[in-house]
């Protein structure tokens, strides 16, 4: 099974349709980019054995937003869900193509240590800090102290925003919105912190960030944890993202050896 995808998907990337369809996108350099996609799989036992047309339609919205999938530079990367591929956006990414949209003057996110947090006024939007001068834990680097994330952002027209979320909130939001909150190789379970970041980051844009018709940024809180397995129609299949409208990809596609039986309370406690 797993040589079979592998040659499944090494042959697609040498398929004149695929050559054609990234040389659309990114022209002259779709060759450089067709070989990383091919390299980031190669050295992913996992991705080699998932289905070649999920791994190229993750790699595609990849190259339509115009971010690398290579994880190690942290702005999207695919995915292995059992035989399938999802493409990613990681917080980089978010802030790369808000950056491009040339819209925001300022956009940030930050892990918030205990000794730094007062609290949040949900009513209001607005949170509140210690003075710098009590800030200790993350100097040294106490991350066990982590107890939220914290996104702001400021538009070019003077607009402001900000959203804190705690662990708890993170988590509730998790488990209400990934499926793969419990899979032992998952993100969530491998760097929870980072998927705290994005997952703050990513509401915030979502709720209140200026999303112009056709944009990147909104293409990409469109197709983020999509699955896309018919590469002629590019549309987006959804697992663990059911706050985006579209099908969700049937409970099959996880193999029962990728679940772990524990949960994040463990990781979410401050």
């Amino acid at each position: 099974m797993a040589n079979l995808t592998v040659v499944n998907a090494r042959d697609l990337a040498k398929s004149e349709s695929i050559q054609n369809k990234f040389k659309d996108i990114l022209g002259d350099n779709h060759k450089y980019f067709i070989q990383s996609v091919v390299n980031s799989v190669s050295m992913n036992n996992k991705l080699l054995q998932c289905d070649g047309k999920s791994v190229w339609g993750a790699a595609m919205n990849a190259a339509v937003l115009g971010l690398p999938v290579d994880s190690n530079l942290g702005y999207s990367a695919i995915i292995p869900y059992g035989i399938k591929a999802q493409f990613q956006i990681m917080t980089k990414g978010y802030i790369q193509l808000a950056i491009d949209s040339g819209l925001y003057k300022n956009i940030h996110v930050a892990d918030i240590y205990e000794d730094e947090i007062l609290y949040y006024d949900y009513l209001r939007g607005k949170a509140y800090f210690t003075e710098q001068t009590e800030w200790k834990q993350r100097e040294a680097g106490e991350t066990k102290k982590i107890v939220g994330y914290y996104a702001c952002f400021e538009l070019l027209n003077g607009f402001y925003k900000e959203l804190f979320m705690s662990k708890p909130d993170v988590l509730i939001h998790a488990k209400t919105y990934s499926k793969s909150i419990n899979f032992k190789d998952s993100v969530w379970k491998t760097n929870p912190d980072a998927m705290g970041r994005k997952t703050v980051l990513k509401n915030l844009l979502r709720s209140y960030g200026k999303l112009g018709k056709g944009s990147m940024l909104s293409k990409a809180l469109e197709v983020d944890q999509g699955f896309v397995e018919d590469l002629d129609t590019e549309d987006p299949k959804y697992y663990d993202n059911p706050s985006v409208e579209g099908d969700y990809i049937e409970g099959e596609v996880i193999e029962a050896t990728d679940f772990d039986e524990n949960n994040l309370d463990d990781e979410f406690k401050s």
